[in-house]
């Protein structure tokens, strides 16, 4: 360790960057605009000058370090792909894959023609929509950026260990099929009844015992008695809170049901949050009448509504589909949908 670490905690980077302090950040599931609130909070800024709107620069000696699942179920995974993707490139974050992320893969593997597409349920139409209407270009870009993540991190000296879904250390070299299934998937546990509590004093920390009530994909950690602290995600211990749990820490906090985005900040034991504003999964649903319309599969829809409407432009075009929801019932689309849609009209 070098002189003037924070709480003897420094890390040089690759870049050769000291890195005193890290910002655990649960999973963000499509919700661009919590995330940005969070960066916001935690003293992150914009570059001088702004080339590019999805960079964000931390505070001196800080790196944001996501626990995956930053995609799916929110109204905006292509922002945070940008982003995240972005800041990773530029050394100012780093990340894991989560299981939303493999679908992602998957995703993008079948726009480029390159495989079958997989099932897209609601939580997923809203991703698929958003990369169906982006370049091929930048969807190689992106594919190559979730390629090329680990599914687990090793930080501090092998202090803190970062992983989505659940840590065994047995598998650390296991084959990678193997891994996936289990650091990004998480293996299926016995269901049970054990509930999920609310947390009434979601700062600072909280504490639960792993004898306590879990959900199901969180009873891992009562097996868990390595040294290094996890750090993890994937599954909501208790709703609006970071959780200490054993010799882990869950920043999954449940913003995708409209609870705060979490981080929790390595080594001060501090806790910082962006409040949600309403689970997205709800949202979506009520397009449930016009779902093709509202989420396409390709991009037929997008050319029949300019057609039959007579969109030649993008505002004729907005208002064409809002025309077709409200005669479906559906509500008009929210400000997220709107920018998708009109990426699809540029493909046209």
């Amino acid at each position: 360790m070098g002189e003037g670490a924070t709480n003897g905690v420094e890390v040089v980077s690759e870049r050769g960057t000291t890195i005193k302090r890290y910002h655990f950040v649960g999973d963000v599931h499509g919700n661009a605009e919590q995330l940005r609130m969070l960066l916001l909070e935690l003293g992150y800024g914009r570059p001088e000058p702004e080339s590019d709107p999805h960079l964000w620069v931390p505070p001196a000696g800080a790196q944001l370090v996501s626990v995956g699942d930053i995609v799916d179920r929110g109204p905006d995974s292509l922002t945070c792909l940008r982003i995240f993707s972005r800041m990773v490139a530029a050394g100012h974050a780093r990340m894991v894959l989560g299981n939303h992320e493999l679908r992602t893969l998957q995703m993008l593997r079948a726009q480029l023609g390159e495989g079958p597409a997989p099932f897209l349920a609601l939580g997923r139409r809203m991703t698929w929509v958003g990369l169906l209407g982006i370049y091929a270009a930048e969807k190689r870009q992106l594919l190559a950026f979730l390629e090329g993540l680990p599914l687990f991190l090793l930080l501090d000296d092998e202090r803190v260990i970062v992983v989505h879904a659940r840590w065994e250390p047995e598998l650390r070299s296991a084959d990678p099929d193997v891994q996936r299934a289990s650091f990004a998937r998480g293996k299926p546990e016995p269901k049970g009844v054990e509930p999920t509590p609310d947390s009434n004093h979601p700062l600072p920390l909280d504490t639960l015992s792993p004898a306590d009530p879990l959900p199901a994909r969180a009873r891992w950690v009562r097996s868990y008695r390595g040294r290094s602290l996890v750090i993890w995600g994937h599954e909501t211990v208790r709703r609006g809170a970071v959780i200490r749990l054993g010799n882990t820490v869950n920043v999954e906090s449940g913003c995708l049901n409209g609870h705060p985005l979490s981080v929790w900040i390595y080594p001060d034991d501090e806790v910082v949050q962006a409040t949600g504003s309403q689970a997205w999964r709800t949202v979506a649903k009520r397009y449930m009448p016009a779902l093709e319309i509202a989420f396409p599969e390709d991009l037929k829809i997008a050319d029949r509504l300019r057609s039959e409407y007579g969109a030649d432009d993008e505002d004729l075009y907005i208002e064409s589909l809002k025309a077709e929801l409200a005669s479906r019932g559906a509500p008009a689309p929210y400000p997220e949908l709107e920018a998708t849609h009109r990426r699809l009209f540029r493909r046209l």
